[in-house]
C-alpha cells in the first residue's frame, strides 16, 4: 500500500527581491516570479505571502492548482500593507491579470 501526501507550503515575496529567489523568507521571490510558478513548485493548498511594500509593474498570474478543491492563496502577510503600482509604461491592459485556474 502506498500513500502520497501533498504538504501545504508557504512562500514569501518582497518588492525588491531577486528573480533568482527560491520563495523562502531568507531568499524570497519577486512578485512576477511567484505568480509564474509551475504546479510542481506551488500547488493547491499552498500560500504565497506578499510582504509590505509597493510592487511596481503589471503582473500576470499563471498559477494552476492540480489538486481538486484546493486553491492557491496569494495574500498580504499578516497586517502588511501591499500596493500594486501599475502606473508604469506597459503594453499590458491591467495591473493584475489571472490566467491560471
Amino acid at each position: 500500500m502506498c500513500f502520497f501526501t501533498q504538504a501545504q507550503q508557504e512562500f514569501h515575496v518582497f518588492p525588491n527581491a531577486s528573480t533568482k529567489g527560491i520563495g523562502s523568507l531568507q531568499n524570497p521571490w519577486d512578485l512576477q516570479t511567484a505568480l509564474s510558478q509551475k504546479p510542481y513548485v506551488v500547488n493547491g493548498g499552498d500560500t504565497i505571502w506578499l510582504h509590505e511594500g509597493v510592487y511596481d509593474g503589471r503582473f500576470v498570474s499563471t498559477l494552476q492548482s492540480t489538486i481538486s478543491n484546493k486553491n492557491i492563496i496569494v495574500a498580504s502577510y499578516k497586517n502588511d500593507k501591499v500596493v500594486l503600482n501599475g502606473n508604469i509604461p506597459s503594453d499590458k491592459p491591467s495591473v493584475f491579470e489571472v490566467r491560471g485556474n
